[in-house]
């Protein structure tokens, strides 16, 4: 089942070479096989009542299935891509037919879900999924796809991407989510759609007295000054650690004002939010010249959390309002692009990510992505006019719904392109 404007079929781009098939008189044996739920917080599961590891379906698992290779993370699929599966792709769900090779070929069924281009493809996986609607969760999970998918595109509405701890701080660099708890430990898991665990980035002990706070991501190296994590601290220290999974180090790389409560990442600079409701900045190119000091670049407009994308700074204020303006020094606190419903206004905990996804979580345990569509300003190439400009903010609708930050709950990340054929 596709959302135009997509045009290719889910067996072209999942095939079924690793599928399994049962024929002739041993047919029958699909009336003993049932899917397994492998992401049950997914849209595609709304209203069913599953949860991870409950089996549904029996018999939908027809006599031919599609199956995309996968590895088990941590007790979650996750396609290899090695099968030409397209890297957007979601497992739902599995059936594991590996013994269907005594009644005609033995494999597995994968039913899942990717996008294509502007369309979206579910793919059950089997050729009897029609056969089975009398099935209370078979209709529901159809009837869900069906509405999905022929309702007009809802810039607003926000989707699952997997569980969250309590966080602190969020980034994205190389592919990966990067975290951090209120105690400063630094976890990740892959940058994609599906509900990957997170797993600790474990670093030596040397920050351990005066862990980071905030995280930034710059998205290109300056001037010697790589891509990275840039973190600061409590005490005023600015650090960076290479993003990679293996432990490494906090390197002090130099120093921060002191309150600091967000960081973010844009043309080559650091922006920070300090306490006193200040914008502060520091090029890299200065940083990697050895000047530490860092520039005021004006009202904070109450912002309590700050990220970057696409030359210009998003921040959400402590009403719960999403804001934007651009990275230049001066100016007011900015244009106001949208509402957070269901924020707690004194909530100043902040989760962000550098390449456009600023992310709330409400108690719940599941991460969540939208698109990010901007109608207000509209830029021709805002990253040569940026210098000369005030400081306004542009509306791209709601925010998830329910509390923003707190206990361990749900992330929320924000698409930059609605159309991106790769996941979030």
């Amino acid at each position: 089942m596709t959302q135009t404007p997509s045009t290719s079929s889910s067996r072209e781009s999942s095939n079924n070479r690793h599928g399994a098939g049962a024929w002739g008189d041993f047919m029958d044996v699909m009336k003993e096989t049932e899917y397994t739920a492998r992401f049950a917080g997914h849209w595609v599961y709304t209203g069913t009542g599953l949860r991870d590891g409950d089996r549904f379906a029996l018999g939908a698992v027809g006599y031919e299935t599609d199956a995309a290779l996968y590895r088990d993370v941590d007790g979650v699929p996750r396609i290899t891509g090695a099968d030409g599966t397209p890297p957007s792709f979601v497992i739902l769900a599995t059936a594991d037919l590996r013994h269907w090779r005594r009644y005609g070929q033995g494999g597995h069924a994968t039913m899942g879900v990717f996008r294509l281009g502007a369309g979206t493809v579910f793919n059950a996986a089997t050729v009897n999924w029609g056969n089975r609607l009398a099935d209370p969760v078979v209709d529901r999970i159809t009837r869900n796809v069906l509405d999905r998918l022929s309702a007009p595109r809802d810039p607003s509405r926000w989707d699952a991407i997997g569980p969250a701890p309590e966080l602190a701080a969020l980034v994205a660099c190389e592919h990966a989510f990067w975290a951090l708890t209120p105690d400063g430990t630094l976890l990740v898991r892959a940058a994609c759609g599906q509900n990957l665990p997170w797993r600790p980035a474990v670093a030596p002990r040397d920050a351990a007295d005066d862990p980071p706070v905030c995280l930034a991501a710059p998205h290109e190296a300056v001037s010697g000054m790589a891509v990275g994590l840039y973190a600061v601290t409590p005490r005023g220290r600015l650090l960076y650690r290479e993003p990679v999974r293996e432990p490494a180090p906090w390197e002090a790389i130099g120093t921060a004002p002191a309150g600091i409560r967000a960081l973010a990442g844009a043309d080559g600079t650091l922006f920070a939010i300090t306490e006193d409701d200040r914008i502060r900045c520091l090029p890299l190119a200065r940083l990697a010249e050895g000047d530490r000091c860092w520039t005021d670049a004006g009202s904070a407009a109450e912002a309590v959390s700050l990220t970057a994308a696409g030359g210009l700074l998003f921040a959400v204020d402590r009403r719960g309002r999403l804001r934007c303006r651009p990275p230049a020094a001066g100016g007011h606190g900015g244009d106001l692009i949208g509402p957070r419903p269901g924020r707690r206004p004194h909530d100043h905990r902040r989760v962000r990510r550098t390449s456009g996804r600023p992310r709330r979580r409400r108690p719940a345990a599941m991460a969540r992505h939208r698109p990010l569509e901007l109608t207000r300003p509209t830029r021709t190439d805002e990253r040569h006019r940026h210098a000369a400009q005030r400081s306004p903010w542009g509306r791209t609708g709601p925010g998830p719904t329910g509390p923003t930050c707190g206990s361990a709950g749900q992330i929320r990340t924000m698409r930059l392109f609605m159309n991106s054929s790769t996941p979030s």
